[in-house]
């Protein structure tokens, strides 16, 4: 059977197959009613529109020849493809194909078929077309119990038996096969499809053997990788570059160990399967994450073949935004590939352990989360140049995803705590949006040789305005080691707690600050401060935000500081007062007045913020025309608390319409819209109470 397209009857019904084999080495059949039903709701749904399909052809046209080109234009626009089936033939088993890949396909289809013949009284065909003489022609040969079973389970079902596990040759041992139990599962479960469908069964049947399609490949013959690539293209039909560069990989080992290898592929279509987050299938993650490793594996082997973005962009050059298969060919091998498998099976096996060690372990879930969606939403030019500082998207996630690969794959001994310890350290980086790529290597093989806390290098690329990125790294790691170890786990807890908030977690423009703006590293560590810590911040910002807290604390931190961040278009001038992530760092105007609050408010648990708000004393020893522009935001704020941020968190100074009505001299102040544009803005003079305006 040579490489090419075929269907069904195709498969079952070919001179040159006496059997189609499912070796020793495959693992079992495993799958559920979800794959059972989602195969079938695929093949229904593609034999409805086969059904009602039309075409519109010419009268002139001999009405036998319109019915011909009618059957040929629905066979070819409405068939159901089932994807690639591997297979290889040995020269000593003539007549025997030994499945690689499809074995979870083909079983499903020859039990549907099984069952839509029996159903409509088809027995004898079903002996003569998918048995030969007293074999079947699917055989399976996992282990010998599933043999023996398949063969009296057809057998059963053929004669008319509802349930085999009462018939007198079931033992009981097959209770506890995962391949028969699966068997037996999945044909109740076709059953019980086709008694919820109204369909004409006799004509589905035909439509699955003539109609329901697949791409074949003999991995016996390593060359036909390119002529299937070519074969495929050169119909229109893309191909996913997983199983070009699959066919090509298989093609290429030594017969022995083509079963092994095949099994370990489907193994890992399988783990993407399960974390397809949304695809209809797992070639977007599965082919996203070959792309990612090749690109690492040239990164590491020093070869600077980049994608330019309009190459990438090139749909000519591999389909939408996919990197050529030569890429990804010359790069990986079996062992390339199984290697960085392991490591991502690493993180996902030992998370239940890692999070019980730990009172919390939730970000974990957001890092796979984080790995999951960069694979399965987004499209990354791997191949781009991580020199180019316009590339930032790109080196960003590569540093993230290459370092922790890399690192794991790396190590010969695992430990645990360790190997979690980095990937929380690149979880932070990325969201700091560290871009050092060239470093990558240097830095992971440091680590293996010094561990996470004896990093002592500075990164290239950093944002810190330093420009040393590890600065809250080294004071943190230099403090974590100064705790006796029977305690660190309590304290690292209680700083990623602290870290993850969504004011922290993002330390991008912001000197990579996450932790050290709220915990004092130079200090002595005290588990009751820390724990102080975490519980008041997430007190002042619940994780359910609640917006009129947050006005509140706008309104009383101008008491504490200038705090707000500068943002002036051409017209006039705007003032941010609710960027959190730069108010809580205290990056912008006197760069004191959330630390200073803080300090109180850690002190005080038992004041709210309105208890604060009604504390504050103003300031009226000052002419009001002596003010400055802080203490002129104060007077407003004393008078108009909340009220002053009806609008929004900007306050915006212009005067070319005129000055403010309280302070004579000063731009008006308006409390604009997000946008900062002064549309819908509140006038702040005109929000003031009657009295005070007659006062003043």
């Amino acid at each position: 059977m040579k490489t090419g397209k075929y269907n069904i009857r195709d498969l079952f019904n070919n001179r040159y197959i006496e059997q189609i084999i499912v070796p020793e080495i495959q693992r079992d059949y495993v799958w559920g009613e979800e794959q059972v039903n989602g195969l079938l709701n695929s093949i229904v749904t593609d034999f409805g529109n086969y059904n009602d399909s039309e075409l519109d052809l010419p009268e002139t046209i001999d009405e036998e020849l319109r019915a011909e080109f009618f059957e040929f234009h629905r066979s070819r626009a409405f068939a159901s493809n089932i994807g690639f089936i591997y297979a290889y033939t040995d020269h000593e088993y003539a007549g025997k194909y030994f499945l690689i890949d499809g074995q979870q396909r083909v079983t499903t289809i020859y039990l549907v078929i099984l069952a839509l013949m029996h159903r409509n009284g088809l027995q004898k065909e079903f002996r003569e077309f998918y048995q030969n003489e007293n074999r079947l022609k699917l055989d399976y040969r996992v282990r010998e119990a599933a043999h023996g079973f398949i063969e009296q389970f057809v057998k059963a079902i053929l004669k008319g038996t509802k349930d085999v596990t009462d018939e007198v040759w079931f033992h009981r041992d097959y209770l506890h096969d995962q391949t028969i139990g699966s068997v037996i599962e999945n044909y109740s479960v076709i059953e019980a499809f086709f008694d919820d469908f109204e369909l004409d069964e006799t004509v589905l049947l035909e439509y699955i053997q003539e109609h329901v399609e697949f791409w074949y490949f003999d991995t016996n013959i390593s060359e036909q990788g390119e002529e299937l690539y070519i074969y495929m293209n050169a119909r229109g039909e893309q191909m996913q570059s997983n199983e070009n560069l699959k066919a090509d990989l298989l093609g290429a080992l030594p017969a022995a160990l083509k079963n092994e290898s095949g099994v370990l592929w489907e193994n890992w279509q399988d783990l993407f399967w399960r974390n397809r987050r949304g695809n209809e299938n797992a070639d977007k993650g599965f082919n996203e994450f070959l792309k990612c490793i090749a690109g690492l594996d040239n990164y590491l082997n020093g070869i600077k073949e980049f994608y330019k973005p309009e190459e990438f962009n090139d749909k000519e050059k591999g389909g939408e935004k996919n990197i050529s298969y030569p890429h990804l060919k010359a790069a990986l091998s079996f062992p390339r590939i199984k290697k960085y498998i392991r490591a991502l099976e690493y993180i996902l096996k030992h998370k239940e352990t890692f999070g019980e060690k730990y009172a919390y372990s939730g970000w974990l879930d957001k890092c796979i989360e984080l790995i999951w969606n960069i694979l399965n939403s987004q499209t990354i030019n791997w191949f781009a140049d991580y020199m180019d500082s316009g590339r930032s998207l790109e080196r960003n996630r590569m540093v993230f995803l290459w370092s922790v690969l890399h690192y794991i794959a790396s190590l010969k001994t695992k430990n645990e705590d360790e190997i979690f310890r980095v990937i929380r350290f690149y979880y932070i980086r990325y969201h700091n949006n560290n871009r050092s790529v060239n470093g990558i290597r240097d830095k992971v093989k440091e680590i293996t040789t010094d561990g996470i806390w004896g990093l002592n290098t500075l990164d290239e690329d950093s944002d810190d305005s330093s420009g040393n990125s590890l600065t809250e790294e080294q004071q943190k790691h230099q403090w974590l080691k100064s705790i006796p170890e029977e305690e660190v786990r309590d304290y690292e807890a209680l700083i990623w707690e602290i870290e993850d908030h969504p004011h922290n977690i993002d330390g991008r423009d912001l000197s990579n600050v996450n932790s050290s703006h709220l915990v004092n590293y130079n200090g002595k560590p005290a588990m009751k401060r820390l724990k102080n810590i975490r519980t008041r911040f997430y007190e002042l910002f619940p994780i359910k935000t609640n917006k009129t807290n947050l006005e509140k604390l706008q309104t009383l931190l101008i008491f504490y500081g200038k705090f707000w961040e500068v943002q002036s278009p051409d017209y006039y001038q705007n003032l941010c007062f609710n960027s959190w992530r730069r108010i809580v760092r205290d990056f912008d105007g006197d760069k004191k007045a959330f630390k200073t609050f803080f300090k109180l408010w850690l002190n005080e648990p038992g004041k709210s913020l309105d208890d604060w708000l009604s504390e504050v004393i103003d300031d009226d020893t000052k002419a009001l025309g002596d003010m400055d522009l802080h203490e002129q935001l104060k007077w407003y704020a004393f008078r108009l608390k909340i009220t002053m941020w009806e609008r929004g968190g900007n306050i915006a100074l212009r005067d070319w319409d005129g000055k403010d009505k309280i302070f004579k001299q000063s731009p008006k102040f308006l409390n604009t819209q997000g946008n900062m544009r002064g549309h819908g803005q509140n006038e702040l003079s005109t929000l003031l109470p009657k009295t005070v305006k007659k006062k003043t």
